[in-house]
């Protein structure tokens, strides 16, 4: 588990705990790694830009670990990852020629 930090004055109070972060930024929660928007990009092999677009799109999910909307820093979880790749999975099967795929309406 992670350490407790002690949220009043006394030491005794309330506690929180509060997980270590690693030097590459990532840090281990009860629930999974987080990731970088970064560390992302290159666990796809895309770029940054592609995965800030599939986050202002909704389709792939953060959590802001900023402060607020005026500073945010946001990581993926690794099962909201894994949930994104299942998602955009194909069947393997490839697509067609070009000159042979319907026109675009």
């Amino acid at each position: 588990m992670f350490p407790l930090i002690p949220r009043g004055p006394d030491p005794g109070s309330d506690c929180v705990p509060v997980p270590e972060i690693e030097p590459n930024g990532s840090f281990d929660l009860a629930f999974g790694t987080a990731f970088t928007l970064q560390e992302v990009a290159e666990k796809l092999g895309i770029s940054p830009r592609q995965v800030q677009a599939l986050v202002a799109d909704g389709l792939l999910a953060t959590v802001n670990v900023g402060r607020g909307r005026a500073r945010q820093d946001r990581r993926v979880l690794d099962d909201d990852l894994d949930d994104f790749v299942r998602r955009r999975k194909s069947n393997g099967s490839p697509l067609p020629p070009r000159h042979l795929r319907l026109p675009r309406r």
